[in-house]
């Protein structure tokens, strides 16, 4: 069906600007706030609970003139849309599924993969978060994105895009996963942390907000970034006709999870798709807090193959978290090596021709090992999310290789890493 999305402002280079009906509730306490594009936490439960938008309406609402995720701006908590290529394809996957006794498998890729109309340049579906993100915010905003790759090159490239002031803080160790088969642009500047880990590039980008006086995005405490990537659960609905029985991804935060179980809310009144949620199992702290309340205290190693999956304090246990979707939903948590993702990654690109990325080969390997051991029954429908993939296609497409991006370097004094630092061009506009 189709909505009315709310009454246009503007309209400049193809930007609609449009007035929000959504309002944000707290999980814990049910307080509902109105938007204000900056809004993470409720004032009387703070960090101790999610957000959740709620829109005015049932059905999902389909744009169907529109392309990319602002088809379904309705159910989107933004207050403008840009135009923007298709980013995820859904489709039946019977090759694959008959290779893992599947009878209804499904797909849903977003990366680069044009035979199959999707166009992420960053080849991840970290663009569905950005742009939904750049869509909340006030457009004066200027933004500090803490990143161990993908979401760093989502953000990137589409505030080169629109030209945005945007600070990247990224591991230094990780610097080659911000390989785009374009730079980018005057308006982005990335800083690079000697010998940090992923949660120390977390925490040091909360400092450095605090710095710079620069509202903190959020992570998967912002409402877009989960909203955004419910679009991909959307969009496997419109092409299936049905929420599928079970959902396969594999988690770092589970903002993308999380996403999946809010989308089918809204989506139904009755029966959710069960999670099948899957991790590295070198570093796992969702899959202990499933299967023992607690995690393992193990600090995150400084190298491993998905660093996207490696947040050390995901929401499990606060409402509106991933405890709640997993108790909701009958799921489980499970892991798969490196060895055996690389295996499944392997699989999946002889079978359709595209490479995917590390997170997306673990999910596959996850189900790979559920299948086998017959916790799935054959006909049940399954929705696997490659969440990225052709990376490598692209890149040889363009000869644009693994080029080294442009960053400032901060080596580590001992007791950390300084917040003092000259941003330079358009990128300064973040208030030093």
């Amino acid at each position: 069906m189709t909505v009315e999305y709310g009454s246009p402002a503007a309209e400049s280079g193809g930007r609609v600007d449009f007035m929000t009906r959504h309002t944000l509730e707290c999980r814990c306490c049910g307080r509902e706030y109105a938007e204000d594009g900056y809004r993470l936490e409720c004032d009387d439960c703070g960090v101790n609970a999610l957000l959740r938008t709620r829109y005015p309406g049932t059905g999902l609402p389909v744009d169907t003139a529109t392309t990319g995720p602002f088809r379904y701006r309705g159910w989107l908590p933004v207050r403008r849309s840009r135009p923007s290529e298709n980013l995820t394809s859904v489709f039946a996957a019977p090759e694959l599924g008959a290779r893992l006794g599947l009878r209804d498998l499904w797909v849903a890729f977003t990366g680069y993969w044009p035979e199959r109309d999707c166009h992420a340049e960053c080849f991840s579906f970290k663009e569905l978060e950005a742009i939904a993100v750049l869509g909340r915010r006030p457009e004066s905003a200027p933004l500090v994105i803490p990143s161990a790759g993908n979401t760093a090159s989502a953000f990137g490239l589409l505030c080169t895009r629109f030209e945005l002031p945007c600070l990247l803080v990224v591991p230094a160790r990780q610097l080659g996963n911000l390989s785009l088969a374009v730079p980018f642009g005057p308006t982005v500047q990335v800083v690079a942390l000697a010998d940090a880990s992923y949660p120390q590039t977390l925490d040091y980008a909360r400092s450095l907000c605090d710095r710079l006086g620069v509202e903190v995005e959020g992570g998967v405490r912002n409402v877009a970034r989960r909203d955004g990537m419910a679009t991909v659960l959307y969009t496997a609905y419109e092409a299936m006709g049905r929420l599928p029985d079970h959902y396969v991804q594999a988690v770092g935060s589970a903002s993308g999870a999380l996403a999946a179980y809010e989308a089918s809310l809204r989506l139904t009144d009755g029966r959710l798709p069960r999670l099948l949620l899957g991790q590295n199992a070198e570093f796992a702290p969702v899959h202990e807090l499933w299967r023992d309340g607690v995690t393992g205290g193990r600090s995150c190693p400084g190298e491993i193959w998905t660093p996207e999956l490696t947040n050390v304090t995901p929401p499990y246990h606060l409402p509106g978290g991933i405890a709640e979707a997993l108790r909701a939903t009958d799921g489980r948590v499970t892991v798969a090596t490196t060895e055996q993702a690389r295996a499944a990654a392997g699989l999946f690109e002889a079978t359709y021709g595209i490479d995917i990325e590390p997170p997306a080969a673990i999910a596959l390997a996850c189900l790979r090992q559920a299948a086998a051991s017959g916790e799935l029954p054959p006909s049940d429908s399954v929705l696997l999310n490659i969440t990225g993939g052709g990376r490598r296609r692209r890149l040889r497409e363009t000869g644009a290789g693994r080029r080294p991006v442009a960053a400032t370097v901060l080596p580590h004094d001992g007791a950390g890493w300084s917040v003092d630092l000259a941003l330079r061009g358009p990128a300064s506009r973040i208030p030093v």
